[in-house]
């Protein structure tokens, strides 16, 4: 594991972070490698089709990296070498707000790595969900990422909250 020697601020978390979620696949990406390169500056800034095929421009980031799992095929597995860092849910919140007041995202797209534990990683981002609904006052488009194992209650919770749900393995 790379080992950091200064804790990184919040715009190098994102440059990780929002890096690391691209391999966090959800529809078909390639119909999007035409509209990509206007996007490139920002990584973690991801074009989707919205309503009647307009462009959706999605703050899409992990809440965290650092995984308990080493499943072979992931991107996050604790064997891989990279910095591992995290995202509190005031951090991103705050975060993901400055560039939607600053016009350059129309949604977010929100997924993670298990820290901890599924529960425990599923927690941290529903409280950044509930920053961005109650003390900021967000009322855009979410698309939230079900953890693999994660208790019903935290999914009826989150499905109060966010427009889009995605469940690996389900077909929707």
């Amino acid at each position: 594991m790379t080992y950091l020697l200064r804790k990184p601020d919040s715009s190098e978390k994102l440059k990780i972070l929002g890096e690391g979620a691209q391999f966090d696949v959800c529809g078909f990406p390639s119909i999007f490698t035409r509209k990509k390169k206007k996007f490139e500056r920002f990584k973690f800034i991801y074009p989707a089709v919205g309503q009647k095929g307009s462009c959706v421009r999605l703050f899409k980031v992990l809440q965290s990296n650092a995984c308990e799992g080493n499943c072979f095929y992931c991107a996050n597995r604790k064997d891989r070498d990279f910095p591992r860092v995290n995202f509190s849910p005031h951090e991103l919140a705050r975060l993901f707000i400055q560039y939607y007041e600053k016009k350059l995202v129309d949604g977010l797209f929100l997924s993670s790595a298990i820290c901890g534990s599924t529960n425990q990683s599923e927690e941290k981002m529903l409280q950044t969900v509930q920053l961005l609904r109650y003390k900021y006052g967000y009322r855009g488009y979410i698309h939230y990422k079900i953890l693999p194992g994660t208790a019903e209650s935290l999914v009826e919770a989150a499905a109060k909250l966010v427009d889009t749900l995605y469940k690996p393995g389900s077909t929707r």
